[in-house]
Formats: structure tokens, sequence, C-alpha cells
């Protein structure tokens, strides 16, 4: 959970527990207008807790989208190998099957050739204008090796 929203939930329920002191005292040790005040203050305090959380929420989410636009509207180039059929067991990584690209590739791993088929293999790297992009291709895992009568 965010931690702006949990923060503001926990001072939210301070604010009630808060309340729940004040009205199980005796009315006649504080009387009637100071309790009066008191609830005031904290259902002032409790709605400003609630608004700031709600704004740091809005925050948040006003900056994730413009990430993603960001991402959206990235320059990407990234020229593959020609040939994307790659040997079963093979030991391949990322970068083998790139021949060029716009920016620098953050993780260079090894890809899982244990199993035949068509695989989604998918990267992030920085492009020339500082974004984090990513980008998926398929290769196709094959058994070149004839069967053994």
């Amino acid at each position: 959970m965010n931690t702006h929203l949990v923060a503001t939930r926990v001072l939210i329920q301070l604010s009630f527990d808060f309340l729940d002191f004040f009205y199980t005292i005796n009315y006649n040790k504080i009387g009637e207008y100071m309790l009066k005040k008191i609830v005031n203050i904290t259902l002032v305090i409790g709605i400003i807790l609630v608004v700031i959380g709600f704004s740091m929420l809005g925050i948040k989410k006003y900056k994730e989208y413009k990430e993603q636009e960001r991402i959206k509207n990235a320059i990407i180039k990234v020229s593959l190998v020609d040939n994307l059929n790659i040997e079963i067991n093979n030991e391949v990584y990322v970068m083998d099957l790139i021949t060029s690209m716009n920016g620098t590739i953050i993780d260079n791993y090894k890809i899982d050739t244990t199993s035949l088929g068509i695989k989604d293999v998918t990267f992030k790297f920085i492009n020339e204008e500082n974004i984090k992009v990513p980008y998926t291709f398929k290769i196709n895992i094959v058994d070149v090796t004839p069967p053994v009568i």
C-alpha cells in the first residue's frame, strides 16, 4: 500500500481514537463547550489530512502518467540479427541478438533456451533522450540435431 495512504489512514484513526477518548470522559470535567471545540479541531485536522493524502496520491498518479507519455513518445531504434532461430540449450545473451540500438541496455541477461518454441525476449534500455524504454522481440528456439536411430 502507498506510504502516504498508510500515514493518512493512521492519522485519521488516531483522530477517531482521540474523539472516542473525549466522548468517554465526563462532561463535567471539561465542559460541553470545550469538548465541542476539541471535536471541531479534530474534525478539521482529519479533513486536512484526508485532503493532503488525496493530493499526494493525485501527484503520484500524475507523475506515473507523465512517465508513460514519455515512454510512449520515446524514439526507439533497435536492430536485431537476421536469424532469430536459436539452438536449444545454447548460451545466448540479449546483446548477442542486437546489432544496434539508440541507447544503452540496462540488463544484458542470459536468455532461457531450455525449451523449444517461440519465446518473447524483453529488456529495458536507456535511449539517447535518457528515457528508460522497454523493448520486446520474439525468438524461435529450435533443435537442429537430427535424431539418432
